[in-house]
């Protein structure tokens, strides 16, 4: 039986030169987290088709052209997307057809293809026919269902309020384990299985874990979500009793449930923050919201481990901390160190910013969407994926020659590229370029002169697919050196002092956004070599290398954070900068007197609305003492 066991598990390729099976494992290599493939340590540089119609299947003319090229470009990693719901047919029995041509559509033009799955574990439609009980529900909307056209992307109403399982569902989730096991478990006992080395579960809007509704609207009201959300307050307190003393005398039965409305959720007056005990339930609730999520994503990623014969990775899309539309609490990912310390994940992705300056332009910077060092602390690896289109536009133009615009045009593509792709590798980190232009989809158009239809592909040009072979050879060199961040500022962030900050729509938190994505935009701009770290992660840090350390939204500081930064981080002239009211808020109360103290500098709350203003009080005298 160990005999079995062992060559069920073996990697590569047998005796006789037969291919037994990918293992695909992260580990730690010269300075940073590192993917390896059957032992070897290789660039995580990948390419990716997109889950709309036309351009998701690997076997049609397009999509697999694109992959040919690709791989003659040298890249060997592909990504493709799969539904659950596409494996299984109206009876339930299992349908591998999809993934075993997707595979083979790689395979036959590029034979070394190893393959990662994206896989969807949105219910099928006839399920939440069946249980209206477990869909989302929305504070002032109903669930709307999807228009029924022939041919439409699945996920196309995902940022509204589309009818989905929710979250807390655990109807759902049986039988999204069930079938991902049954998946996986069948998919190994196929030759295309030898390709897979990873999968990503993926779920909630556009598979990105986001909360549904978390553009317009707020959630979840679901009689799932309020019995979840009932039996973790009972946890957290104890008893009941307690329970109704901390919520201000709520029954624990009300006619509305337990989940707070949009109208509670709601910050008082100019107030930025929530009062820790005014507003205890809509805190909990938040807490509550986000700790689900994230064990979520842990249960399925233990899932499809516990579901394959060999070593392979699991990772999600999650860390999402710059560009959420200010929007962290409603739907962002806030349990940022629960996922980070599980061993079930290997890697977190996610896209590139969008805002403020999405690196789509000349002159804009590229920014990866995490606190990437903290990924790496924790022994992740972080992928960014890499969606931006390039803008095209022709020699000729409107029967005129346009040559000119041209090369200027395709000079700034291939700048704005090399910015992209460099970035996130310098980081230790790696990517992959999701191609939404197989299936004819323009995301950016601009204006009249941004011809690129999508058509052929976002990066299908001989000048961008040239940069691409360099930069594939040039990350194939970096995974084999020594790493070493450059960075000499860091800037910490804290992803739980949202539950206590103004979020909901339309008045939602100013300070945050500046402090958060605008402050990131002039680091950026700035030529300073800064990385972004979690506030919980200080201890895991070095300081030598760093000559500054920026504070950002830290406006939650206990006693265990301010040693650390005075016995370890205030020191030999290392600067410390302090944006907005470090400190002034605890789970307790509010504390307008706290800031001066953390910082030792003499600051005064200002009162009033209008403009935001510096106001200065007078010299500070560094920190003062525990």
């Amino acid at each position: 039986m160990l005999f079995l066991a062992l060559a069920f598990s073996s990697c590569g390729l047998g005796e006789g030169g037969e291919e037994e099976g990918v293992c695909a494992e992260v580990r730690s290599h010269l300075g940073r987290p590192v993917l390896f493939v059957n032992g070897e340590p290789t660039a995580a540089f990948l390419y990716a088709l997109t889950d709309v119609p036309g351009g998701r299947w690997s076997w049609e003319e397009v999509p697999q052209y694109n992959v040919r090229r690709f791989c003659e470009a040298g890249v060997r990693l592909f990504q493709l997307d799969l539904f659950l719901r596409d494996l299984f047919d109206s009876t339930g029995a299992l349908n591998l057809h999809p993934a075993r041509r997707q595979v083979q559509g790689v395979r036959e033009v590029c034979p070394e293809a190893v393959v990662f799955f994206r896989l969807h574990l949105n219910a099928p439609k006839n399920w939440l026919e069946n249980h209206p009980e477990e869909w989302v529900r929305y504070d002032s909307l109903e669930p709307h269902p999807e228009p029924v056209v022939h041919l439409s992307r699945e996920l196309q109403d995902d940022p509204r309020t589309p009818i989905r399982a929710g979250m807390a569902s655990q109807a759902w989730k049986d039988w999204a384990t069930s079938a991902l096991k049954t998946f996986l478990e069948g998919f190994a006992r196929t030759p295309e299985g030898a390709a897979l080395a990873g999968v990503q579960p993926a779920f909630g809007i556009y598979g990105e874990w986001h909360q549904w509704g978390l553009l317009t609207e707020e959630a979840d009201f679901s009689p799932p979500m309020q019995a979840h959300f009932r039996q973790w307050a009972l946890r957290k307190y104890g008893s009941e009793a307690a329970l109704r003393t901390a919520w201000g005398g709520l029954p624990l039965e009300s006619a509305r449930g337990l989940v707070p409305s949009k109208s509670e959720r709601r910050v008082a007056g100019d107030s930025v923050f929530r009062h820790p005990q005014a507003a205890a339930r809509v805190v909990d609730y938040y807490a509550c919201q986000h700790e689900l999520v994230a064990d979520n994503i842990l249960h399925f990623c233990r899932a499809v481990k516990e579901a394959w014969p060999r070593p392979l990775i699991a990772g999600t899309f999650y860390g999402y901390f710059f560009s959420v539309f200010n929007r962290q609490a409603a739907g962002g990912h806030l349990a940022l160190q629960r996922v980070l310390r599980a061993p079930e994940v290997d890697y977190l992705s996610g896209p590139q910013v969008y805002y403020p300056q999405a690196g789509y332009e000349p002159g804009e910077p590229s920014r990866s969407r995490s606190l990437y060092r903290s990924v790496a602390l924790h022994g992740k690896l972080w992928l960014d994926e890499y969606d931006q289109q390039p803008t095209r536009t022709y020699p000729v133009l409107n029967g005129k020659d346009n040559q000119e615009a041209y090369a200027l045009k395709m000079a700034q593509n291939q700048a704005a590229m090399r910015r992209n792709v460099l970035q996130p590798l310098l980081q230790g980190g790696g990517l992959w370029f999701y191609d939404f232009g197989p299936a004819g989809m323009n995301l950016n158009r601009r204006n009249e002169h941004d011809l690129q239809s999508g058509a052929a592909g976002y990066w299908d040009h001989p000048l961008l697919l040239q940069d691409i072979a360099r930069l594939k050879r040039w990350a194939d060199s970096l995974v084999q050196r020594p790493w070493r961040s450059a960075a000499d500022v860091l800037v910490l962030y804290d992803t739980e002092v949202f539950h206590y900050l103004k979020s909901t729509l339309p008045d939602s938190c100013r300070i945050s956004s500046q402090a958060v994505d605008w402050l990131t935009l002039g680091l950026a701009r700035s030529g300073v070599a800064w990385e972004p770290a979690h506030l919980d992660d200080l201890p895991l840090l070095d300081p030598t290398p760093y000559r500054a350390v920026i504070f950002a939204n830290t406006w939650q500081l206990d006693s265990a954070d301010l040693s650390e930064i005075r016995n370890r981080w205030a020191k030999r002239g290392r600067h410390l900068f302090w944006v907005y009211a470090p400190g002034y808020l605890s789970p307790q109360s509010l504390h307008p007197e706290r800031p001066a103290a953390v910082t030792g500098l003499p600051l005064k709350p200002l009162n009033g609305s209008g403009p935001l203003r510096v106001e200065g009080v007078g010299p500070g005298h560094g920190l003062p003492p525990l």
